[in-house]
């Protein structure tokens, strides 16, 4: 059922979308035996503001993807008045918000984050939208372009699929962001393991000697 936000008609909706993964705790079939990997439904929610826009010519949708991962959507919403006169669709990213969230670590990846993207896009009947892609959200954005690039592109109609993309704070490399991530970690460590030493050693009283220093002179 459709509700009001902000004046604005938003529908909420799910999709169904399955992974297959191999559990770190090893997996069971069906029958209790031992297989490699595992496949798991899971339902991603959905919101689509200004949903009587969605098949406009003149105005494509705007399908946006959330940062994180593990943040839902909802610090994006603002868009929706920055962008008057067209629909957005958002969504939370399994791990995310009213999403399901699998608890299994090996149940998350970039290509399967990049497989649900496409889910939602066929489930919702996106045929011409703009990209809108936030820190990690940027990072599906691309990986979901490369994909198609990879597989030939869209359909010989230019005026469908992707028409552009946005990329929003998005690093330009995973590797130097958890590189520096670790480097961060560190010297939080380090911090913590000073003040477990009790410090440096600098305010101590004694003298290396053992005698207590005498106060000094007023």
């Amino acid at each position: 059922m459709p509700f009001l936000m902000a004046s604005v008609v938003c529908n909420e909706g799910t999709v169904e979308v399955s992974r297959t993964y191999v559990p770190s705790s090893g997996g069971k079939g069906e029958g209790g035996e031992t297989t490699t990997t595992v496949t798991r439904q899971f339902t991603i929610a959905t919101r689509i503001f200004r949903p009587m826009s969605m098949s406009s010519r003149r105005a494509a949708p705007i399908l946006v993807l959330h940062g994180g991962p593990s943040v839902p959507s909802d610090y994006l919403y603002p868009l929706v008045d920055v962008v008057p006169y067209r629909t957005l669709v958002f969504y939370d990213q399994v791990g995310c918000g009213r999403s399901s969230a699998p608890n299994d670590p090996n149940a998350y990846s970039i290509e399967s984050s990049v497989d649900d993207l496409e889910a939602v896009i066929k489930k919702i009947g996106l045929r011409r939208f703009h990209l809108y892609g936030q820190s990690f959200g940027g990072i599906l954005a691309f990986e979901y372009l490369k994909r198609v690039a990879e597989r030939g592109g869209f359909d010989d109609d230019d005026d469908e699929g992707c028409l552009s993309v946005v990329l929003s704070s998005t690093p330009t490399s995973v590797e130097l962001v958890e590189r520096e991530a670790e480097r961060l970690l560190d010297a939080l460590r380090s911090e913590e393991g000073d003040d477990d030493n009790g410090g440096d050693g600098a305010d101590d009283d004694d003298d290396d000697d053992g005698e207590e220093s005498s106060p000094a002179p007023a």
